[in-house]
């Protein structure tokens, strides 16, 4: 996995001496051919998995799947990537690594395994018959609360049923990811809204630590790029970024995009799912839609708009809230992401209800009125992301592993 917090724990457990062995699909380092080709545009989409040199020498890939996924995702050819038994498919990738570590574990002395979620049962299960620890890396909702809300939104809004990949997921990946959860001693989140949709789970689950991300704080805007808001003769320039279907609750976004008007403009970065939803073609090509950029670009396009809405309705965290506030942006969006474990109300962001597009309108049109306003929340904004660090995060991660998983005396002894 290439996601920034795979980078950050691995690098947490690398700083404590804690790290036996990572093991991913492609890991890029610097030093290595991969690492130079990846600066190419071709094959910039390699330059996401960057990892940094600390982790070089504990790092086994085995990038065969993963590599055939992006070129076939590239060519449109979808027979060897199809959703859960393709065998370049994400699942597959998932399962073989998983099963690579699990013979790892019967080999190795080890005190525990850190794993993802969807990648952690076979692991989980040869650690259990050796005695050691399952710390499970949980960064999403629980399938059993985002199941409940897109049945919800298929009878509110039966036309972007096409745009919901969750309803792709087999019983039996449902019935691993509840195993994995069962099998865990200790769960690690990173929103209350993820631990909250735990509650769901049908049995007792291990103790649940909730532990937020980081933004990048190697981004946050300089002296050159300082908080700013338009004048009031211009328009506002709303940012959305995330996947496009309604999990995000993008209807209620373009709802309230259509409600203001010129007084708005509106730009969606985001990989289109399907071509299917007409409402959602209508609005991509009303508006500015961009289908894919760098991380390095979408923060340039962050210090490029003036509020950030994201009315997700389901998400485990939702990175691109802390990025968005590090370029100086005022964040709209809901208790179901991690809108209420890093926004103030009304000083960086605001926090309204989901499914609630006049909600939306209301405290966009407060910045329309008010660009002062507007302006001290873009300084707050940048000034709350100062405070989200990720060495915050990795601090918190290894001193909860070492207080209640790993004591600091048993591995003095160990």
């Amino acid at each position: 996995m290439g996601n920034a917090n795979v980078r950050q724990a691995m690098l947490a457990f690398a700083e404590a001496n804690l790290l036996d062995c990572f093991i991913t699909s492609i890991a890029i380092f610097d030093s290595t051919i991969l690492g130079h080709i990846s600066k190419f545009s071709p094959l910039r989409e390699l330059g996401r998995r960057h990892f940094p040199k600390a982790l070089q020498r504990f790092t086994r890939c085995h990038p065969a799947r993963e590599l055939l996924r992006l070129l076939l995702l590239r060519s449109g050819r979808q027979a060897w990537i199809t959703h859960e038994t393709g065998w370049a498919s994400v699942d597959q990738n998932f399962s073989a690594l998983d099963c690579k570590l699990s013979r790892l574990v019967s080999q190795r002395k080890m005190r525990a395994v850190y794993c993802y979620e969807d990648g952690a049962l076979a692991s989980f299960r040869s650690a259990k018959k050796h005695g050691i620890k399952c710390l499970y890396d949980y960064p999403v909702a629980h399938w059993r609360k985002v199941d409940s809300i897109m049945h919800e939104e298929s009878a509110l809004h039966p036309e972007w049923i096409v745009t919901m990949p969750g309803f792709k997921d087999s019983q039996g990946k449902r019935d691993r990811k509840d195993e994995e959860l069962r099998l865990a001693d200790r769960i690690y989140v990173a929103s209350e809204f993820s631990r909250r949709s735990l509650n769901d789970y049908p049995f007792p689950l291990a103790p649940i630590i909730v532990n937020s991300y980081g933004s990048p704080l190697q981004s946050l805007l300089t002296p050159e790029f300082p908080a700013h808001a338009p004048p009031p003769s211009q328009p506002l320039k709303i940012l959305f970024v995330g996947g496009l279907h309604q999990l995000k609750g993008l209807s209620y976004l373009i709802d309230a995009r259509n409600i203001l008007g010129k007084k708005v403009t509106l730009t969606m970065i985001g990989a289109l799912i399907t071509k299917e939803c007409a409402p959602l073609n209508k609005a991509l090509a009303s508006n500015h839609w961009i289908p894919s950029l760098s991380h390095h670009e979408i923060l340039e396009q962050m210090r490029l708009h003036d509020v950030f809405v994201f009315p997700s309705l389901a998400e485990g965290f939702g990175m691109v809230v802390t990025e968005a506030l590090s370029q100086g942006l005022p964040v709209i969006t809901t208790p179901n992401t991690c809108g209420p474990d890093v926004i103030s109300e009304g000083v960086d962001g605001f926090i309204v209800p989901i499914r609630n597009t006049e909600a939306i309108v209301e405290k966009i049109e407060l910045l329309l009125r008010d660009r002062n306003l507007l302006a001290a929340m873009s300084e707050a904004a940048q000034a709350k992301a100062r405070q989200l660090t990720w060495e915050s995060y990795r601090a918190r991660l290894i001193s909860d592993i070492t207080t209640h998983v790993l004591p600091r005396t048993e591995l003095s002894h160990g």
